[in-house]
């Protein structure tokens, strides 16, 4: 899904700065659950950070719903 800073207008869970378990990014950012792509392992260059379960459970939630 697509990470962005920018406030979406359409459904995103919000990532704040201790939401992760490793790492981090720059800003406060959202997950845009309605936009989903999947792109080849070779373009991915490094991993910048890890969610914690909650939030990912989080993410998993609002992507259901948006099937439902």
């Amino acid at each position: 899904m697509a990470i962005t800073s920018q406030t979406p207008d359409d459904k995103a869970v919000a990532l704040g700065l201790d939401d992760f378990v490793e790492g981090t990014l720059p800003k406060e950012s959202f997950v845009k659950v309605a936009k989903i792509f999947t792109m080849h392992s070779t373009l991915v260059l490094k991993r910048l950070c890890v969610l914690r379960r909650e939030k990912l459970d989080d993410v998993l939630r609002e992507l259901r719903g948006f099937f439902s």
